[in-house]
């Protein structure tokens, strides 16, 4: 697979690599050597094409992470960068741990993706209807805090950024991957996820 950058790398959960998932078991292994590792939450399943992945069904799988970005020390500064499809045409959150507070990056649906960032008062967020993501096709989605703006890049190509409000705010809810931070009904996972760093 590519090289992965690991300066001041936070978190990093691979699907592809069996040193974080070994195609079974309920932990997703952080490779960041900072022990983040995330819980699978009603069984998310292993599919071993395109070099391992897990699948979530729209419902009610995901991975909890058992830190919120705050305590992360996601700040103001920082990249949040994933491998993800869509299964079908529905809001589906790659990352979140909003509660109130906090952040999410998610489709939508299959034409609009969300990258916000809720500091504690105010909000802050990028909503891209710039392109249509077609079903079960692989996206490098990337969400970035870069001081006073938050951009947003798809497939290593910068799309749009906006104003940002301030760092991420303390969340009362942990980081999930494939469903939004509160458990909310909108937006679980309904695709696949590889990798989240």
């Amino acid at each position: 697979g590519p090289s992965i950058i690991t300066d001041n790398l936070v978190l990093l959960v691979d699907a592809g690599d069996k040193t974080s998932y070994s195609e079974s078991g309920t932990i997703w292994y952080d490779l960041s050597g900072n022990n983040y590792s995330g819980s699978l939450v009603n069984t998310p399943t292993f599919d071993s094409t395109s070099g391992g992945c897990l699948t979530f069904n729209g419902s009610n799988t995901y991975v909890d992470l058992g830190i919120n970005s705050y305590n992360l020390g996601l700040g103001q500064n920082a990249t949040i960068s994933t491998w993800s499809q869509l299964a079908a045409n529905t809001s589906s959150t790659i990352i979140s741990d909003w509660n109130s507070v906090g952040l999410t990056l998610r489709y939508n649906n299959a034409s609009s993706i969300d990258f916000y960032v809720f500091p504690g008062t105010g909000d802050y967020r990028i909503t891209y209807t710039g392109m249509t993501y077609k079903l079960n096709i692989w996206y490098n989605i990337v969400g970035v805090m870069n001081g006073s703006l938050l951009e947003l890049y798809i497939n290593g190509v910068f799309k749009t950024s906006v104003a940002a409000g301030g760092p991420v705010g303390n969340s009362s809810s942990t980081l999930k991957i494939g469903i939004r931070g509160d458990l909310g009904a909108l937006g679980p996972m309904n695709g696949k996820i590889a990798l989240t760093q």
